[in-house]
């Protein structure tokens, strides 16, 4: 479970692939948009049972409580700490995103009733940087769509995954302010365009995708066996080579 990621994402526009769009003409020398997304997940380590009932039932040879512990920082304050910075340094248009999936929103509630001291007002660092906006309005802080429970939201059935947005949209507006994003990071940053109409139907506008997705998806691609990434599946290489 990776605690803090951030990576350079481009935007998938859902509203590019409904039937009858056209593809604008590409510009001589496009602008590139960075964004920055924080991935925060934990799952229920034991199926109907609280992390408190897990962690006294010794289910596993390591302790699910402190795996929590050890993320104090990027559960808590961390986020809003680096959006401050750039507030701070007068970057008007400087904010993040951040999937936090209903799960651990989930865990981090049950640990602040059990009277964890790490997470005591754990929502307050959150609620704070909500309630900050760019020059042009926009929150510093998106907290994107996401799974309840992190599915892989390209393989299941399409009931399924808006019964996870819904249940994740329910349970993060109900407890942090600032409402619920028009976009989503999709678990794994698998996407497929199956899932376009479900997430058209729960008001998500835009998708965020790793660009290294796109990029293993090009003829040419310089991939490495000295790199942390599988080799791309040849069936996959539909995209001509940038280079080109």
């Amino acid at each position: 479970m990776r605690p803090l990621v951030s990576a350079v994402l481009a935007g998938l526009l859902l509203a590019a692939s409904a039937p009858g769009a056209t593809a604008a003409a590409p510009a001589a020398n496009p602008p590139i948009y960075l964004a920055f997304l924080w991935h925060m997940h934990q799952p229920i380590y034991w199926p109907y049972e609280s992390i408190l009932a897990t962690e006294a039932a010794g289910r596993y040879g390591y302790s699910v409580v402190d795996i929590h512990n050890q993320r104090v920082g990027p559960y808590t304050a961390w986020p809003r700490d680096a959006v401050q910075k750039g507030i701070t340094a007068g970057m008007g248009h400087f904010g993040a995103q951040v999937s936090f999936s209903g799960s651990l929103i989930e865990n981090l509630d049950e640990l602040e009733a059990g009277g964890n001291g790490n997470f005591q007002g754990w929502k307050s660092p959150w609620n704070a940087i909500r309630a900050q906006s760019t020059t042009l309005g926009n929150p510093r802080l998106d907290l994107v769509g996401f799974g309840y429970h992190h599915p892989l939201m390209g393989v299941i059935e399409t009931a399924d995954l808006r019964r996870q947005v819904q249940a994740h949209r329910v349970r993060l507006t109900g407890e942090i302010a600032g409402g619920a994003s028009h976009g989503m990071f999709p678990p794994e940053n698998a996407f497929a365009s199956r899932m376009i109409p479900a997430l058209e139907a729960e008001g998500i506008h835009w998708v965020l995708v790793d660009n290294v997705h796109f990029d293993r998806a090009a003829h040419g691609y310089p991939f490495s066996t000295a790199g942390n990434l599988y080799e791309p599946n040849l069936a996959d290489v539909r995209d001509p080579d940038p280079g080109d």
